[in-house]
C-alpha cells in the first residue's frame, strides 16, 4: 500500500499549539474580521510573548493540554476498538513500507480487539514475587531501584531450578494454549463477519 487509509482522531494540541491558538484569536479580535495575519510574523510575537509567561499561565495553559491529551486518548481508544483485522494489517504493511523507504519511524499498531498474547514463564515469575511481599524481600532485600530490581530478579530465576520454574512453566503453556483457542475464535468471527464473497450468492435471473 502507498498511503494509510486509516483515519485516525486528531492528536490532542500541545501548551504551544494552544497558546499560539488563542493568540491569534485574540489579533483577529483586535484586527477585525478582515485583517489578513502574516502568519510567520505573528509566530515570532507570539513566541517572545510565550516565553514572559507566568508561572500561573503556563499551568493554566499546561492544565487545558491536559484536559485535551485525556479526551484525545479516550477518543482514540473508542475509535481502535472500531478497526478489523484487515484493518490493521493494512495499516501495518502501509507503515512497515514507509519505515524501509526511510520516509517514517512508526510502530505498528496492535489490533486492541485481539486476545491478548500470554506472558512468558519469567514474567508470570514476576508478576507471582511482586503480588507476594516476603517472596519480594528475599530477592530484593533492602533494593528499591526498578533498574537494579530487575538485574536481581533475573539473576534469581538464572539460579532457580527446574522444580522451582514448573509452577510458572505450566501456567504459561496453559495460558498459551488458551490464547491460541480464544485467536481463532476471534479470527474464524471477523471471518464470518465479513461475510462470504459475493460469487458465492445466487441472484434471480
Amino acid at each position: 500500500p502507498d498511503r494509510s487509509i486509516l483515519h485516525f482522531p486528531k492528536q490532542a494540541p500541545s501548551v504551544w499549539q494552544i497558546f499560539f491558538t488563542d493568540w491569534l484569536q485574540s489579533q483577529r479580535l483586535e484586527g477585525g474580521v478582515d485583517k489578513k495575519l502574516n502568519i510567520v510574523e505573528e509566530a515570532k510575537a507570539a513566541g517572545r510573548a510565550y516565553h514572559k509567561l507566568s508561572d500561573q499561565d503556563r499551568a493554566d495553559l499546561g492544565a487545558r493540554a491536559k484536559v485535551l491529551k485525556e479526551n484525545y486518548e479516550r477518543e482514540l481508544a473508542i475509535w481502535k476498538r472500531t478497526l478489523t483485522p484487515a484493518d490493521v494489517e493494512r495499516e501495518n504493511a502501509f507503515r512497515t513500507a514507509q519505515r524501509k523507504s526511510g520516509k517514517s519511524r512508526q510502530k505498528n499498531i496492535n489490533d486492541p480487539n485481539a486476545p491478548k498474547r500470554p506472558l512468558s514463564p519469567y514474567f508470570l515469575y514476576l508478576q507471582a514475587m511482586r503480588a507476594d511481599q516476603q517472596m519480594a524481600k528475599q530477592v530484593f532485600g533492602g533494593v528499591t531501584a526498578p533498574i537494579q530490581q530487575s538485574v536481581l530478579a533475573a539473576e534469581k530465576w538464572r539460579s532457580m531450578g527446574e522444580a522451582e520454574k514448573r509452577p510458572y512453566l505450566e501456567q504459561a503453556k496453559n495460558a498459551k494454549i488458551m490464547y491460541e483457542a480464544e485467536r481463532k475464535i476471534y479470527e474464524n468471527t471477523e471471518s464470518l463477519n465479513k461475510g462470504p464473497p459475493t460469487s458465492f450468492f445466487i441472484y434471480p435471473g
